[in-house]
């Protein structure tokens, strides 16, 4: 089951993820096109090209219609100017 759950550390420590990503990456042409199928609705979504990572935006949109952040992660998001992690 996919959830919700919060960053540790790193240079994203303190943001909101969801669980169960799965990336992959296939030859093109012109290189290869990295991309990671969304846990929630396995939508197809660009990691790697001229748009980056698109995952982020993917998962806001999640936040803001079908699948909203719960009040237990969203309590313990950094706050502004709050440093979390690494």
């Amino acid at each position: 089951m996919t959830h919700w759950f919060l960053i540790d550390e790193g240079a994203h420590a303190g943001r909101p993820r969801l669980q169960g990503w799965l990336e992959t990456a296939v030859q093109t042409a012109d290189g290869w096109l990295s991309y990671a199928t969304c846990p929630r609705c396995f939508a197809m979504v660009q990691v790697s090209g001229t748009s980056g990572d698109q995952t982020w935006r993917h998962e806001e949109w999640h936040a803001d219609t079908d699948f909203p952040i719960p009040a237990r992660v969203r309590d313990r998001l950094a706050k502004p100017g709050e440093k979390r992690g690494g």
